[in-house]
């Protein structure tokens, strides 16, 4: 346990440089999963997803597939390292603006919100 911090509320009373490190390296974190599967698990691994893609009617599902990848996996780690973290914040939360923009989709919960489904009990 840090010096100075109790039990109860420590985390309320964390140095602020602290809590974002944390919060640094969660953020971080999360995107390595998503880029692991694009980059290192193989050829049959990237075309699957690849072929999902193209059944959604993207065209040049494999190229984007690898740049997402290599996109995640960059991101991540400089978010990790606190290298370019002004970039890399931005980078990430523009790769999420085009669902600001555009919504869910016709396959989402909003859209689902938003349609005339009977009720099923009725």
């Amino acid at each position: 346990m840090l010096k100075g911090m109790h039990r109860h509320g420590a985390w309320r009373r964390a140095r602020p440089e602290l809590q974002l490190l944390l919060v640094r390296l969660c953020v971080g974190l999360a995107f390595l999963p998503q880029a692991a599967p694009k980059l290192f698990a193989g050829v049959e691994a990237r075309g699957a997803l690849a072929q999902r893609l193209v059944g959604l009617g993207i065209p040049h599902a494999l190229q984007l597939v690898v740049i997402g990848g290599v996109v995640e996996f960059a991101l991540g780690l400089m978010l990790l390292l606190g290298c370019a973290t002004r970039f890399a914040a931005l980078a990430g939360a523009l790769s999420c603006a085009s669902f600001a923009i555009a919504g869910g989709g016709p396959w989402s919960v909003d859209a689902w919100l938003k349609s005339d489904f009977p009720d099923i009990g009725a």
